[in-house]
């Protein structure tokens, strides 16, 4: 047996190799003797005494029993520290393996002992010897329990229970002793027995909460220290948990708590997409090798082939090897990461979002595994966690999407802010326009008005004065007709109501027109108006009212501010298209403004200098000729830009395609009501 012990020792849970023959030596040597006074000296015993009756002989020792049963004592002596010795090796579920081992193997050798050796020392009696194979069934328990369990409750629990238990049934058997005797003193009277029952059952019950019950709590708490501390822990963690709405604190809390009720050093979370398998929040100490890829392989592995909801390092080894089959390479592929980073369980999260987490476990640092309850603790804070981490998702995504709202409601405020500021401009602007454009219809009206008063003393007398009066009174009523056309044009624009008749135009004809029609303004400034017009211009495919609207605005504005030299209109043929260009000499326009050009309402209105003595362009004009314009060009697929330099002049450039047998392209507004077709009705463009 002693040898089978040894044996057992060396294989159970996994052979170690290295000083067992350290404990073999002794024990071998110590056989030597043993041997001697068991077959040569034959004086290990002195006689036997049977009893038939009883079917048992008793032997009577000799003196040198002692040097018989040395190795046996020996072998229980040096067992126990081997199993010591190797238990510093293991960790988790083999080191557990090895405690109970131990427990069991004292219950067993400690009576034993005293029952086969010392007394029959001491006494020379060997009666006894029979109580010795019932000191085997603890070392048997404590050798079977860690062998087919996976999971283990912990000693003090079952030392606690099984105590407590000892103290309840004995409770119980004086309970029911007292009152039997009570029942039999005779002290109450036949009429008052169910009273008297009743008044014992409350006194006993009262005895049993307020007193018995506290005891057996405290008795639990002595035995098992460590039961108090993790009901403290617990409760913090929940009063943590169950408030906390940011994700850091609460993954830290159950971080903390694990580390105080566990006893283990190194935990970490990982929060990931689970959906995606991305990671999304990580914390574990000493991460700097750690493959995040072979984690969430793992995660997805073991999702996928449903395992179970932990992943212990013993427990995946341990059921593979008693199924006696070859682990799987998947499984080998989890046991190899998790050894590397010493991580014993993973136990993943179930927070019933897109997110998911997993709770990454080291060992602990007296290398135990969990036991059974402390597993169902960490399952209540972990299944509390997830709660608490979808609370916070859901809670971090109401706040994004309140941010966001926020956000986009001050966009919206300013850009409401904005429009009002801009609708404020262009009624500043509108109402500059009324007062100016009040001004440049009374002038011409009052200057017809003026000269057909001077033209009525004139007639008869005086022919030469006469053909002046009617002149002007022509020039003002041509400047009354061009501005209502601007104005029509632009109203007309602003509401897209504008009607064009796309068709074959003579760009050279069109300009000949009108630097006929300013002739004589500009001789009346002494300027040179000059038509530099290429002999082989295209025709160009537009609406000839409208080219001829485009040049006239652009000649006018070049006589109107001009004050010396020459305005030049030139035409060139530039492939796809017919450019035309409308130079001067004035005085021209600052960088700043070009980009300005072509808005509704806008005229130029600075200085060269900063006296402002000299005023670059007179502030004259409505601001819509250009508008009118640059949208005119614009939809009949042409473009216009600008040059200029203050003090030497402006050139306004505009293209329009060539004409190349399109159809005449004649475009209509549906508008029925005549006063919205003609811009004469406010109308808004829908953004």
């Amino acid at each position: 047996m002693l040898f089978t012990q040894l044996l057992f020792a060396y294989y159970f849970p996994r052979k170690i190799e290295g000083k067992l023959m350290y404990y073999v030596i002794p024990i071998v040597l110590t056989l030597i003797p043993s041997i001697y006074v068991l077959l040569v000296k034959n004086s290990v015993i002195d006689s036997v005494v049977h009893y038939p009756d009883s079917f048992i002989s008793v032997a009577k020792m000799g003196p040198d029993y002692w040097i018989y049963t040395l190795p046996n004592v020996l072998g229980i002596l040096l067992i126990a520290p081997y199993f010591l010795f190797k238990s510093k090796a293991f960790t988790g579920y083999e080191k557990a393996q090895v405690r109970f081992y131990i427990i069991g193997a004292l219950l067993m050798m400690v009576p034993l002992v005293i029952v086969d050796y010392f007394i029959p020392i001491m006494t020379g009696d060997t009666k006894y010897f029979v109580l010795g194979p019932l000191f085997a069934i603890p070392f048997t328990i404590g050798a079977a329990y860690p062998i087919l369990q996976s999971r283990f409750v912990r000693i003090p629990v079952i030392l606690g229970n099984v105590v407590v238990s000892i103290l309840k049934l004995v409770f119980i058997y004086f309970s029911l002793l007292f009152f039997t005797v009570f029942l039999k003193s005779g002290y109450y009277l036949n009429s008052d027995r169910f009273l008297a029952i009743f008044v014992f059952a409350l006194l006993l019950t009262a005895f049993y909460f307020y007193i018995f019950k506290k005891m057996m709590d405290l008795l639990l708490d002595f035995i098992d220290k460590a039961r108090k501390k993790r009901e403290v822990v617990e409760r913090n963690f929940l009063q943590v948990s169950g408030v906390e709405l940011t994700m850091d604190r609460i993954l830290v809390n159950l971080q903390r708590s694990v580390k105080a009720l566990f006893n283990i050093p190194k935990s970490g979370i990982l929060l990931f997409d689970k959906v995606s398998f991305t990671e999304k929040y990580f914390s574990y100490p000493q991460s700097g090798d750690f493959a995040m890829k072979d984690l969430l392989n793992i995660v997805q592995f073991w999702s996928k082939a449903r395992l179970g909801n932990m992943i212990v390092a013993d427990e995946v080894r341990k059921g593979n090897i008693l199924q006696g089959s070859e682990i799987p390479e998947n499984i080998i592929q989890v046991l190899d990461f998790m050894d590397k980073h010493k991580i014993a369980v993973l136990y993943p999260f179930n927070t019933r979002t897109r997110f998911n987490g997993l709770l990454i476990l080291g060992y602990r640092e007296d290398g135990y595994p969990l036991a059974l309850d402390e597993i169902e603790i960490l399952e209540r804070m972990v299944d509390n966690t997830s709660i608490s981490i979808g609370r916070a998702i859901l809670y971090d995504e109401i706040q994004e999407f309140s941010g966001t709202l926020e956000q986009q409601v001050n966009e919206q405020t300013q850009e409401l802010q904005q429009t009002v500021l801009e609708l404020e401009e262009a009624r500043r602007k509108e109402r500059d326009m009324l007062d100016i454009m009040g001004h440049e219809l009374r002038t011409p009206a009052t200057v017809v008005k003026l000269n057909a008063s001077l033209l009525e003393q004139y007639i008869h007398s005086n022919p030469k004065n006469f053909k002046k009066y009617l002149d002007r009174i022509k020039n003002s009523i041509e400047n009354e007709i061009r501005l209502i056309d601007t104005l029509l044009s632009s109203a007309k624009l602003e509401g897209e109501m504008m009607d064009l008749n796309r068709e074959r135009v003579s760009v050279p004809e069109q300009i000949e027109t009108v630097i006929h029609a300013y002739e004589y303004q500009a001789e009346a400034k002494e300027l040179k108006l000059i038509s530099n017009i290429d002999d082989d211009t295209k025709d160009v495919f537009a609406d000839r009212v409208r080219v001829v609207e485009i040049v006239d605005n652009l000649v006018s504005n070049a006589v109107k501010y001009t004050d010396e030299g020459s305005i030049i209109v030139k035409t060139e043929n530039d492939g796809e298209y017919v450019k035309v260009s409308v130079t001067d000499t004035g005085k021209g326009i600052p960088e700043e403004e070009i980009p300005k050009l072509g808005t509704k309402f806008h005229r130029v209105e600075k200085y060269i200098n900063e006296d402002k003595e000299n005023p670059i362009v007179s502030p004259g004009g409505t601001g819509l000729g250009l508008y009118v314009v640059f949208a005119l060009i614009e939809m009949m697929d042409g473009k216009i830009w600008v040059e200029s330099q203050v003090g030497k002049g402006t050139t306004f450039f505009f293209t329009l395609p060539v004409y190349k047998g399109q159809r005449d392209d004649i475009v209509y507004t549906k508008e029925k009501d005549m006063f919205r077709k003609f811009g004469l009705k406010g109308s808004r463009k829908e953004k």
